[in-house]
């Protein structure tokens, strides 16, 4: 879909259609979460700070009413092919494999998919066919908005050969900053570069990511548990009140707190995370530093360890403001070695309990030293 949230705030409300709108995550948040293509042609990107200006109309994120037309759309194309994973509450890749006999060609795909979608909800949309998922989700966002991109079998490699490295999927600023140095700033750089390297810095993720930048991925379609979409990230954030902006062991305290939140959350999704990232906030610069986990977990014990060790690299600010923390390549399941510690069965009973007798039943020490109270967030399906 394009620029989904944005979109349908247009739907709804009529007087917005053809004017520039921006989404925010609500209405006193400074930081655009989304943009019609009439506000980026003004230059409004997502992560800006949004301005005041009288000819950009601004909206606070309906979380709810997004849920309810993503899984609208979903249900259609479902109907349409049950090989179909739903990559994020707009996205979807779909695999017509077993299709071929129906459709005499490529055109009536298109127009049979085109068809779906219009008769569900009018929205904007693109689409993107190629034989992977690689070139699939290139070539949706090459014609935005409302555009049909099309590779064929064999064009695969001269497709991605000039797009720069950070376009391909799953390659975040650190990733792309490593690359860089190597002197790999398109697809195309990456022949400079063997295979090996990549897979001795990253693993299975460095030989995925060398064969994306040549138009190879192997990866299959997978079927949605229960037809949902998944988070590509989780994040919680704190803003520290003035009178704990110079004290580190408070600060920690939140950390703590933003920390079991989040893997709260992902144990209650059977979700796991193999990134996490740390964010601090002085009132004149910011300090980020990540991990990548070697298997996905949601394990607080686990994560508390990671951070814990992270947090002795930054540079604190002499006052902070604002803490967050991130986790990204969310996964559906956990894939561990043999030999890795297994996730702490007592966070699971923690969860149950407060589940089941109230949010605040049980709470870590880190938790009832920090003075805060610990709500279950509704999680549906979308980061905001």
């Amino acid at each position: 879909m394009d620029a989904f949230f944005a979109s349908v705030e247009q739907l709804d409300n009529s007087q917005l259609i053809g004017k520039p709108t921006v989404v925010t995550s609500h209405i006193n948040s400074p930081t655009i979460i989304a943009a019609s293509y009439e506000a980026k042609r003004l230059g409004y990107q997502v992560g800006m700070r949004y301005v005041a200006n009288n000819g950009v109309y601004r909206c606070a994120a309906r979380p709810e009413r997004y849920l309810n037309v993503s899984t609208r759309i979903m249900q259609a194309l479902i109907e349409l092919c049950p090989e179909i994973e739903i990559f994020s509450v707009d996205e979807a890749f779909m695999d017509f494999t077993s299709y071929q006999k129906i459709y005499k060609d490529i055109d009536q795909l298109v127009v049979s998919i085109q068809s779906t979608l219009i008769d569900t909800i009018d929205l904007p949309f693109s689409i993107g066919i190629g034989t992977n998922r690689t070139i699939a989700k290139l070539a949706s966002s090459e014609n935005k908005p409302k555009g049909v991109c099309i590779i064929q079998p064999g064009h695969e490699e001269k497709f991605v050969y000039n797009k720069p490295i950070q376009s391909l999927c799953g390659i975040g600023k650190n990733i792309t900053q490593f690359l860089n140095k190597q002197g790999v700033f398109l697809c195309q750089d990456m022949k400079k570069i063997p295979i090996s390297f990549l897979s001795d810095k990253y693993g299975q993720n460095g030989r995925h990511i060398w064969r994306m930048a040549h138009g190879i991925d192997e990866r299959p379609i997978i079927r949605s548990k229960d037809n949902r979409a998944y988070p590509k990230q989780m994040s919680n954030s704190k803003v520290v009140p003035p009178q704990d902006q110079k004290q580190l062991e408070k600060i920690r305290l939140y950390l703590h707190f933003i920390c079991w939140r989040i893997t709260q959350r992902m144990r209650a999704k059977q979700l796991f995370t193999k990134e996490f990232t740390v964010i601090v906030y002085g009132y004149h610069q910011a300090y980020k530093i990540s991990y990548i986990h070697p298997y996905p977990t949601h394990s607080y014990t686990t994560l508390k360890m990671v951070y814990t060790a992270l947090l002795k690299k930054i540079k604190w600010p002499n006052q902070i403001r604002k803490v967050i923390v991130n986790t990204g390549y969310i996964f559906q399941t956990q894939q561990k070695d043999l030999f890795d510690e297994e996730v702490d069965t007592s966070e699971h009973t923690v969860d149950q309990i407060n589940s089941r007798f109230g949010a605040n039943t049980i709470q870590t020490a880190a938790h009832l030293e920090s003075n805060l109270k610990i709500y279950v967030i509704p999680f549906k399906g979308e980061n905001i």
